[in-house]
């Protein structure tokens, strides 16, 4: 299970880099990142986690990929087109739901310090 969780963190870091190239690339390549490779990801996840169907991304409990997951949601400035690439993926949008339901989660995110990250 651990060698998941550690893959599926080493493909958010090549998500997130594909999406900086798209943005210094320019144009259309950020539309298209959206519509193509973020959908992509999301996509394989969600078949990931629909295999347990246990509220989680994988086992039974919350994971460092479903914290992973909860920020790569919000990493991307255009959140409306994350949504959309979102469509279709009703089990990541729970497990979004339920780490920010986390009590210990939710109070974080109440008191944090106000900062740009």
């Amino acid at each position: 299970m651990n060698f998941r969780i550690d893959a599926a963190g080493e493909q958010i870091l090549d998500i997130k880099q594909a999406y900086n190239k798209a943005k210094t690339a320019g144009g259309d390549a950020v539309k298209q990142f959206f519509a193509e490779d973020l959908k992509k990801t999301f996509a394989v996840f969600e078949k990931q986690a629909n295999k347990d169907q246990s509220g989680y991304w994988i086992g039974s409990r919350l994971s460092l990929f479903d914290i992973q997951l909860y920020n790569l949601i919000h990493f991307f400035d255009d959140q409306q087109s994350v949504q959309q690439a979102l469509e279709g993926c009703s089990t990541l949008k729970a497990i979004h739901d339920q780490v920010e339901q986390t009590p210990q989660i939710k109070k974080w995110l109440q008191d944090r310090p106000q900062s740009i990250f």
